[in-house]
């Protein structure tokens, strides 16, 4: 029986400690390492998920297209925060459907010895324009120190021409033409004006230009690429495309309404993009994911290759094959560029916004120029040329909605001889300003003997020569 306990004690003992050895085997794991695991699967789930998300997402938003439309929308920014926005807008000054009275006066200066003359010469000028009733009126009065030397008024009216001058015959005379009314026709045609005198249309041409080409470039074999926090865009221009490009860009730029305008005053289509002129290319496109700023870019053509490259968060450097190069420095309100050819800077360069005035100055081997142009209309301009310089200082004042003063000086200056012109005058426009003129006792100038006819040449040769024309013409 003590052999049973004993037995039973041993087979209890062996059952306990048989127990108590798959324990040691068995360690349970603990709470923190379990907590760890599920931190793992859940970072390595949301890897996953993001490289799939990355993935759409430059599948479908960082695509080849969008970023030339992105693109296009910075360079309208940067203009516009540029240039700004001018006091002077001509769009009121519609001269196809207003009147137009432009008055005011030149007078003449030199401090050469040869043409002291003509510091005592004047003009007094009063103008009147109607294209949308073919009137034109010039009244002239011209003097020499304080000589009265010609008066006269000019006036057409559609296809018949006026002139009245005591210094030129003793009655007004006139003349039919139908090359008269055909200026007035042409005039009336022209958009020109009314497209250049607007600050936003010139701009607009511009992005307008630089959107069509964008257009046009999505019609080139595109592909982009994801490489961490860059991505890559290639647009590939071959035989194959360059039709498409090209007749995307025009039909695009044609059906502009103010690139149509221009177009109709250039006789042929040189301004369309002929498929057969363009080289095939490869364009290479880096840029931040994140701001979508290019990085670097690389042009590969048939016998070239422009490599660009971002120096620092303000400067980009574009080289060629022969090592020639343009740096562009991009500042808030600033553009600097610099070209260098054979490791000569042949071109200097600079535009800035500063105090509400677009400055621009350009150094291009002996040339260079300096321009400032305000957004109250103040304007200077200086161009020179080793000893010769032209500069020009002027205002455009706009004194109401329908009216602007203008007053300046140009100059020209060769080696500290100086000749130029002072003026002062004003623009206005309105309904019914321009004024209807007759003449009594007129006479047809193609009814006039033989003998008048020399009576007005001799006046106008006495005219000419109470004039210092002559003088400058022997000196010139």
């Amino acid at each position: 029986m003590n052999d049973e306990k004993k037995l039973n004690g041993y087979e209890k003992q062996t059952v306990v400690n048989s127990s108590t050895s798959e324990n040691n085997d068995f360690v349970e794991p603990k709470k923190g390492s379990k907590i760890l695991l599920i931190v793992l699967l859940i970072v390595f789930s949301l890897f996953i998920a993001g490289l799939i998300i990355g993935m759409l997402i430059i599948k479908f938003y960082f695509t080849a297209d969008r970023f030339l439309d992105n693109q296009v929308k910075n360079v309208n920014t940067y203009i516009d925060e540029l240039f700004g926005e001018s006091s002077i807008d001509m769009t009121s000054f519609n001269y196809l459907e207003n009147d137009v009275k432009l008055k005011g006066n030149v007078l003449f200066m030199s401090n050469m010895a040869e043409y002291q003359a003509i510091n005592n010469v004047s003009i007094d000028f009063e103008t009147y324009m109607s294209l949308k009733n073919h009137l034109l009126s010039l009244d002239l009065n011209l003097k020499n120190a304080d000589t009265n030397t010609f008066s006269g008024l000019i006036y057409i009216d559609n296809n018949i021409g006026h002139i009245d001058s005591p210094n030129i015959y003793s009655s007004p005379l006139y003349i039919k033409s139908d090359d008269l009314e055909n200026y007035f026709n042409s005039l009336n045609e022209n958009e020109l004006f009314n497209i250049f005198t607007n600050v936003n249309n010139i701009k607009q041409l511009f992005v307008r230009y630089l959107q069509y080409f964008a257009e046009a470039l999505k019609e080139a074999d595109m592909k982009t690429e994801g490489f961490g926090l860059e991505i890559t865009y290639i647009y590939d221009i071959n035989d194959s495309n360059k039709k498409a490009i090209a007749n995307k860009f025009n039909e695009l730029i044609s059906n502009d309404v103010l690139y149509k305008e221009i177009f109709n005053y250039i006789d042929d289509n040189s301004w369309e993009i002929n498929a057969d002129d363009l080289s095939n290319m490869q364009i290479v496109i880096n840029a931040s994911i994140i701001d979508e700023k290019i990085k670097s870019f690389t042009i590969i053509g048939d016998d070239y290759t422009l490599v660009g490259e971002k120096v620092n968060d303000n400067k980009f450097m574009i080289t060629d094959d022969a090592g020639d190069y343009l740096e562009i420095e991009m500042y808030e309100n600033e553009y600097v560029f610099n070209l260098v050819i054979d490791d000569k800077n042949e071109l200097h360069a600079n535009i800035k916004n500063e105090n509400n005035s677009v400055i621009i100055e350009s150094i291009l081997e002996d040339t260079k120029i300096n321009l400032e142009i305000t957004n109250d209309g103040h304007i200077e301009l200086l161009y020179s040329y080793d000893d010769i310089s032209i500069s020009f200082s002027g205002n455009n004042v706009l004194t109401n909605a329908n009216t602007i003063d203008y007053d300046g000086e140009i100059e020209i200056n060769y080696s500290g001889s100086t000749i130029g012109l002072k003026y002062d005058c004003s623009l206005e426009t309105g309904k019914n300003i321009m004024p209807i003129r007759t003449f009594e006792n007129e006479v047809d100038i193609n009814t006039l003997p033989e003998e008048e006819l020399y009576v007005i040449l001799s006046n106008l040769q006495n005219l000419m020569n109470n004039l210092p024309i002559d003088s400058l013409v022997t000196n010139y």
